[in-house]
């Protein structure tokens, strides 16, 4: 699985794979749920969400 990010007005789609261990336990819950979280960071709204990985 791959986290999706949207950081400001900027959409960063595959940024990164999920790894629950790099989470708070709270929000691996939500993310495997299929919820965003949003947060703050350096003064920007930003929102992840997991998306499964197609097979190719």
């Amino acid at each position: 699985m791959k986290i999706n990010e949207m950081r400001g007005n900027q959409f960063l789609p595959g940024n990164c794979i999920y790894r629950p261990e790099n989470y708070p336990e709270d929000w691996r819950e939500r993310l495997e749920a299929g919820e965003a979280i949003s947060y703050e960071e350096d003064g920007k709204q930003c929102q992840i969400w997991l998306e499964e990985e197609e097979e190719e």
